[in-house]
């Protein structure tokens, strides 16, 4: 069996309130920096975090799409010009417009994502940067966990890489 295999930005993630916003924390610490995140409180009966609109402004983002396009093999003029149009977004909101518009290119948005982590269901929206398919889906977790990993460590020079999630949808 197969699907699309997405790699992108995990955006804003809700929690249920079955567990409190330190167990969270505690169970989901080593896996997502919240420190990329904002609380923002219960809001519509879900912990809720808000990734940092900071993530999103200068240079660092574009140098960021730009590794991941070029490590994904697809840096061309196509991705170019979609990392040129970002460059003039004035951060997330304008970020969200851009992609939820299709103003630029590839990139979408994946509206009811979920994983889990340390027991936790984490839901949230993910901007898909890349779309792979058809992707096998027999013993991936592993692969998919390493992938991850890997560009995670690209954290200390784009802290948005600590955002990056791996799907298959």
């Amino acid at each position: 069996m197969g699907a699309f295999l997405h790699i992108g930005i995990r955006m804003d993630m809700t929690m249920s309130t079955d567990h409190s916003r330190d167990e969270i924390v505690a169970q989901i610490k080593d896996e997502i920096d919240l420190n990329n995140y904002d609380y923002k409180g219960i809001v519509e009966g879900r912990h809720y975090w808000a990734i940092k609109p900071s993530l999103f402004e200068g240079e660092a983002f574009c140098d960021f799409l730009r590794t991941q396009y070029k490590a994904f093999g697809y840096a061309n003029a196509t991705t170019e010009e979609m990392i040129e149009k970002l460059k003039k977004a004035k951060g997330k909101e304008e970020f969200m417009r851009l992609v939820e518009e299709n103003e630029v290119g590839d990139c979408y948005l994946l509206q009811h994502e979920r994983c889990y982590v340390g027991g936790i269901a984490i839901s949230y929206p993910m901007i898909s940067l890349f779309s792979e398919g058809k992707f096998l889906m027999e013993e991936y977790q592993g692969t998919l966990a390493y992938a991850q990993h890997m560009a995670r460590l690209q954290r200390d020079k784009y802290p948005i890489a600590d955002c990056l999630c791996y799907t298959i949808y």
